[in-house]
């Protein structure tokens, strides 16, 4: 295939491509070059130009000069009066070939704008394959499909030959009344509206207030926006069978607002002035085909950004399921019970409640919580999710809710009598999601008994009557259901706690063993729920890590607290920290208002007059004080203001912010309670349950090993929360550190 040759070469010569290239570039170099005034063809060219200068103003002198009475002048005058004719009238037919080629060009334009055809949205000529090809909704348009991406249409593109989509209609009960069009933007419709942006234009064949169908509706725009660097669209417009929508039920909209950054509009066309004037987008995506063309990976990648987008919005943990563990260090399983009310709710929902709490009863850290989803907001059901490892619940839009769970959940699903038959494939949609969501489906059970059709089972008039059928139970199949699906459940999630434990030891390891640079090494233990035991043989390395606090894990804090042989885990509150704080033109008698002063008889930690630094214990569970209203001996108030290294609340970001989140991102430094303001310039100064870590000198091997102290007290840290530990833990850490004293420690999980 040829190449195409440069802009600059598209005139016709005889010299190739590449030499012709050539030549201009040498040729451009040469009128840049200083010595180029002293060419044989340069002086060629200004002596031709002064000849033709002469001659021409010889021509104007002429012009302007009367004729002698010599016939060979009054000849010359008169050739040149018919001169100067033929250039007026050149002039004259030039200027009147421009303006009538401006009027061509106008009246060219008018016969466009009339030529754009609106046809419906809605074709009725294809009732019967409304959903297949390219629908009845814009049924003279093709999809763009690349492979295991979203069908959509985008206007203005390649296949739409640059020209815009345009709309006409804001009819709400026949969409066939409403029409399209396509037209290019220099001859857009005559008194047509022109929005500016990016507009979604959505086609749903169901409705926008059932929270499956408008989800689905919704899930392909999701698609484009992340393919497409998250661009956010100006506004929508919703159509059901052509018809305008004018809403979307409030758990979907909540849901476009959490992973759109902002709440959606919805456009009604309202600053349109007739119905019969048209309405064309500067950018629109058309979607009427749901989830239709994407790969399984693609669906996956959309659910993970609305669940990780809902999570953050309504400010719950990203963290997962697997790091919330009992007392014990075991994973604790969450069953969420979705219940409903009137149609294909359970004849005796506390007797299958009660099956379920059987079960769960009987497995370590199981527990059961029953929800109705329309009791609980949107907010509410993201938490609910959250803490959910087994959904059970009848066959509902509630069990959308599913792909707020986090990956390798199971889903339970129970069905009337009647279903299997009659239902067709729009019963299986809870099975697609879970797949599409990454969750596991473990079936569905089908109420053989129910409600009486007075025509034969599988005739499909009985639908009516079986669609909104009670649902009973089965005591014993429920409760073997429920203890197969359980223990699926407990083994993957010991799995996957015991390979986050051996990664987070290893990388206890490799953070402690070189900063606490122990002399004979420690013992380390996870105990689950961010709760480590370090065990150590020398006194000396427990003091020393002790005086040095704080000391902090993967940017968590370290809470260090004292364990002897007969204390009580459930006794460590885990609340307070010891900092080393800088103390700035402030009297010694008020550092109390920032926490105990934990200072030392023999503290010299001054800066040479510029600073004091000294240890605080400081309650964690409050605010930092921002400081204090002084009131001096003249009585005039003074502000002494305390700077931290943080920005003043524990486990708290700026995102995490109650005021931040309801200001939409705006909240201004001057409105906020902590921020950046309040930190202090940076002071510098000088897969298995148990790991053993050898000395640090031992690594080194540098010097003997110091041999342990008989009796001296061990130390452990815990990290994480301050759950309590029963006697039975007790004694399994007994068993560890063989009856010796720990000190113990926690890190919030910021």
């Amino acid at each position: 295939m040829s190449k195409a040759p440069p802009e600059m070469d598209r005139t016709t010569s005889p010299i190739s491509s590449k030499a012709h290239h050539h030549h201009l570039k040498h040729h451009h170099y040469r009128n840049l070059s200083p010595f180029s005034f002293y060419s044989p063809k340069l002086s060629i060219y200004i002596l031709a130009t002064c000849v033709i200068l002469f001659i021409l103003f010889n021509i104007q002198y002429s012009l302007q000069t009367p004729p002698s009475n010599s016939p060979l002048s009054t000849s010359s005058w008169s050739l040149m009066h018919q001169w100067q004719r033929v250039i007026n009238t050149t002039t004259t037919t030039l200027a009147f070939s421009s303006t009538n080629c401006t009027n061509e060009l106008i009246s060219l334009a008018d016969k466009l704008r009339h030529s754009v055809t609106f046809l419906p949205l809605k074709d009725l000529r294809y009732t019967q394959t409304a959903l297949q090809g390219h629908t009845w909704f814009m049924s003279s348009m093709h999809d763009t499909h690349e492979e295991y991406e979203v069908q959509y249409q985008q206007f203005p593109s390649e296949n739409s030959h640059g020209r815009l989509l345009c709309l006409k209609g804001r009819d709400k009960h026949d969409g066939s009344w409403n029409s399209y069009a396509l037209a290019w933007p220099e001859t857009l419709p005559f008194n047509a509206t022109l929005m500016k942006g990016l507009t979604f234009v959505s086609y749903n064949h169901y409705n926008y207030d059932n929270i499956w169908h408008g989800l689905s509706a919704m899930v392909p725009f999701v698609a484009w926006h992340k393919k497409n660097k998250c661009e956010i669209p100006n506004r929508w417009v919703l159509y059901h069978w052509g018809e305008l929508r004018l809403n979307m039920g409030l758990w979907l909209k909540t849901l476009m607002e959490a992973t759109f950054d902002g709440p959606p509009y919805i456009e009604g066309f309202e600053g349109v002035l007739g119905d019969d004037e048209p309405v064309c987008f500067e950018k629109a995506v058309v979607m009427r085909h749901n989830e239709g063309g994407m790969s399984r990976e693609r669906r996956m990648e959309v659910y993970d950004l609305m669940r990780c987008k809902a999570r953050m919005y309504c400010n719950v943990s990203l963290e997962g399921r697997v790091a919330e563990v009992n007392d014990k260090g075991v994973p604790v399983i969450g069953i969420t019970m979705f219940m409903r009310t009137g149609p294909r709710s359970f004849r005796n929902q506390t007797e299958v409640i009660g099956i379920f709490e059987r079960e769960c009863a009987k497995v370590d850290s199981c527990r059961v919580m029953v929800a109705y989803s329309n009791n609980l907001s949107f907010c509410e059901q993201v938490k609910l999710m959250s803490m959910t490892d087994i959904l059970v619940s009848p066959h509902g839009a509630q069990l959308t809710n599913m792909f707020l769970m986090d990956r390798n959940s199971s889903v339970m699903e129970f069905f009337p009598k009647g279903w299997l038959k009659l239902a067709g494939v729009g019963q299986y949609v809870y099975h697609w999601i879970a797949s599409w969501s990454g969750m596991r489906h473990q079936g569905a059970w089908r109420d053989p008994n129910g409600d009486k059709c007075p025509y034969p089972e599988d005739d499909r008039r009985c639908m009516s009557i079986f669609k909104s059928g009670k649902i009973g139970h089965n005591e014993t199949y429920f409760g073997e259901w429920a203890r197969n699906v359980l223990a699926e459940v407990k083994t993957r999630k010991m799995e996957e706690a015991s390979k986050k434990i051996s990664s987070t030891g290893c990388a206890l390891v490799r953070t402690f063993q070189q900063r606490w640079r122990s002399v004979n090494g420690y013992k380390i233990q996870n105990l689950g729920d961010h709760r480590v035991l370090f065990v150590f043989d020398n006194s000396s390395d427990v003091e020393r890590i002790i005086k040095n606090q704080p000391w902090s894990f993967d940017k968590h804090l370290v809470v260090l607290q004292t364990f002897e042989e007969f204390s009580k885990l459930k006794d460590l509150g885990f609340d307070k920290a010891l900092f080393r704080v800088q103390v700035h033109d402030i009297a010694e008698s008020i550092w109390e208002t920032i926490g105990e002063v934990r200072r030392s008889p023999k503290s010299t930690d001054d800066d040479g007059g510029n600073f004091i630094q000294e240890r605080f214990t400081v309650d964690i569970t409050l605010p930092l004080c921002r400081g204090r209203v002084f009131k001096l001996e003249n009585g005039e108030k003074s502000w002494v203001c305390f700077q931290y290294e943080r920005d003043g609340r524990w486990k708290h970001y700026e995102k995490q912010c109650e005021l931040w989140i309801r200001s939409k991102s705006s909240l201004t430094t001057d409105k906020r309670q902590f921020g950046s303001y309040i930190r202090a310039a940076p002071y510098q100064t000088g897969g298995r349950r148990e790991i053993l870590v050898l000395g640090y000198y031992d690594q080194v091997a540098t010097t003997e090993k110091v041999p342990s102290e008989e009796g001296s007290p061990s130390v452990a840290a815990v990290i994480g929360k301050s759950n309590t530990v029963t006697e039975d833990d007790k004694e399994r850490i007994k068993a560890v550190i063989n009856s010796k004293g720990l000190v113990m420690a926690k890190t919030s999980t910021e």
